[in-house]
């Protein structure tokens, strides 16, 4: 009910809100922005209620004002917020209402209410970056004369950031704003190293983003930068024929934690004269792929 009294500019039943702070039932049927409807409304935006002792929970003001600023009503609404508890509430957390923001007619609203939140130029930009945002991007840089500053040239870290995110798109504009720019495409060993090979992509259900990103990497002509510590994990998330690839192109491929005994127990003492089970395993992957010793 809250959420629809911000929509409909309902002050009265807002102020009783206010005072009682009790119970606070979410209702979907809000009339939004027809391009923005919260993924998961309910669970968001408050936790339900009373907690049965008679002491109000606590809610969500971050989604609360993202629904606030995609409302019908939404000028005065995002103004009610935040002279109700915006002020009064820490400037990080109020500033993660513009920080997290992903949609554009918002950020143009909030704009025109001449920047009521505060924000964070730096984190604004990577989140959306890291999601793969390029509308939302591109408004940061056209918007801000200090984001000229992340594409200097120097500053690896929006590429780096890109690249962790597995998005190829903004991968992509980056390196077309620097050649429009003619500056270098800064990028730093994290940009590989940062990669999380995780059990999202294991079951052959969807492609691996992370094996993508290195493929970029790999077509780009630019500089391969990495560590040791990069591609742990890589395997579990690899295709025989990715594996083929990787091999192919001299990459790294980190032996697994997890290997047992009884595998290097299967290769004679020959084979660990010469390396040790790191050999051994490179070797065997080899033989299982059908490369002959080079």
């Amino acid at each position: 009910m809250v959420v629809e009294a911000s929509a409909n500019g309902d002050v009265e039943f807002l102020k009783i809100w206010k005072h009682r702070r009790g119970i606070w039932i979410v209702c979907t049927t809000v009339t939004m922005h027809s391009s923005w409807r919260p993924k998961t409304l309910n669970s968001k935006l408050c936790n339900g209620g009373s907690n049965g002792s008679g002491l109000p929970l606590k809610y969500d003001w971050v989604h609360v004002v993202h629904t606030a600023l995609a409302c019908d009503g939404w000028p005065f609404m995002v103004q009610w917020w935040m002279r109700q508890d915006g002020y009064t509430l820490h400037a990080a957390e109020c500033a993660q209402v513009i920080n997290e923001c992903e949609e554009l007619f918002m950020l143009e609203r909030w704009d025109e209410l001449g920047r009521i939140l505060p924000f964070d130029l730096v984190k604004s930009t990577y989140h959306a970056v890291h999601h793969g945002i390029i509308d939302v991007l591109e408004w940061w840089m056209n918007k801000s004369e200090a984001a000229d500053a992340l594409l200097d040239g120097k500053n690896p870290a929006l590429a780096d950031v890109a690249s962790v995110g597995c998005q190829i798109n903004c991968l992509d504009w980056i390196r077309a704003q620097c050649q429009s720019r003619n500056v270098a495409f800064a990028s730093s060993e994290q940009a590989l190293d940062g990669l999380v090979w995780d059990s999202l992509h294991m079951d052959g259900s969807e492609p691996c983003r992370q094996f993508a990103v290195v493929q970029w990497w790999c077509s780009s002509g630019l500089d391969l930068k990495y560590t040791e510590a990069a591609f742990k994990n890589a395997i579990y998330s690899l295709s025989s024929e990715q594996i083929k690839w990787w091999i192919g192109m001299r990459l790294p491929l980190p032996m697994p934690q997890d290997v047992d005994q009884d595998f290097f127990d299967s290769y004679d003492d020959i084979a660990w004269a010469t390396g040790g089970p790191r050999l051994v395993y490179d070797h065997w992957f080899r033989t299982q792929l059908g490369y002959s010793a080079d």
